[in-house]
């Protein structure tokens, strides 16, 4: 299956690249070209289901502040000019208010758009204030050519990934509200029989449990849809951690007592282990130490190592 950022590339190097080149010359020369952005397109995870709306032939075009200013407009001009249709594929179908996905961009807006700053960030207090969801969508995708290199830089900066006193105040708040969540709310709500706290109780402990995979592995985590199809494709702890976080997922939720005991030490037995893997791939790491099952019990240490 075709996938949105090959297809992207296709589409450039058949139907834009000779034509921005011959119709701009030294200006290609500044300008950066690729697919990044908001979307499954640009994390790579499309499907069939994904070309209903913002997929299709399209790329990007980085500017300059100052190029943008005197060729954004005539070089969008060539850009929509290009044929809509592409390989089979039909045009994008935008939706309101997306709809400079693709097209010609200054750079500095594009970054400024999804980090709040003109510069890449360097205090911490920068750093924790970009969301990380934007930061997911400021590295994913592909850049096809850079020969400037500032899109590129920005961009390189920021997958440096965080400073570790920010990366640890992070995994810490991880560990605050997964063992809130798993390791305490969760028998409440059953307990109480009480189904709205128990379903937020167990996706929350997920969440929070994936959040801090991503972390560890140093990548951004994507927006919540793409959360667990990305968690699946991190090399350390997420193998050992998927099979018991599927089952858990999918796991009823019972109510009777008569019926209740069996599921809820099935249950139980899994977000313990999953706690127990967790604290022991961050005591490896040398961020915990020792590897007592509850994790709200490291969070002080963590939070000793930030300012």
């Amino acid at each position: 299956m075709m996938k949105g950022l090959e297809l992207s590339r296709q589409y450039y190097e058949a139907c834009g690249k000779a034509v921005f080149h011959s119709q701009f010359g030294s200006l290609m020369e500044r300008v950066a070209v690729g697919l990044v952005g908001p979307g499954s397109e640009c994390l790579g995870f499309d499907d069939e289901h994904s070309r209903d709306h913002d997929w299709g032939p399209g790329f990007c075009l980085w500017l300059t502040k100052e190029d943008f200013k005197r060729y954004g407009q005539p070089l969008q001009e060539f850009y929509d000019a290009l044929p809509k249709s592409f390989h089979g594929f039909p045009p994008r179908t935008e939706t309101p208010g997306e709809a400079q996905r693709v097209g010609v961009m200054n750079i500095e807006s594009f970054y400024l758009l999804y980090t709040g700053l003109t510069r890449p960030p360097e205090t911490l207090h920068e750093w924790e204030r970009i969301p990380e969801v934007n930061l997911s969508i400021c590295t994913n995708g592909k850049v096809f050519e850079d020969p400037l290199g500032q899109f590129t830089q920005w961009r390189e900066n920021l997958c440096r990934f965080y400073p570790y006193e920010v990366m640890v105040k992070k995994i810490a708040d991880c560990c605050m509200h997964a063992g809130q969540a798993g390791q305490y709310n969760w028998q409440r709500g059953l307990l109480r029989r009480d189904p709205y706290s128990v379903n937020i109780a167990k996706t929350t402990f997920c969440t929070q449990i994936i959040r801090l995979t991503y972390l560890i592995n140093k990548r951004y985590p994507p927006f919540y849809k793409w959360l667990y199809k990305g968690f699946k494709t991190l090399p350390m702890l997420a193998p050992d951690l998927m099979p018991m976080m599927e089952e858990l997922l999918t796991a009823p939720n019972v109510f009777s007592y008569e019926k209740a005991q069996d599921e809820w030490g099935k249950q139980q037995d899994l977000i313990y282990e999953i706690c127990s893997l967790t604290i022991q791939q961050l005591s490896v790491m040398g961020m915990v130490k020792d590897t007592r099952p509850f994790l709200i019990d490291h969070v002080p240490h963590l939070l000793s190592q930030t300012p």
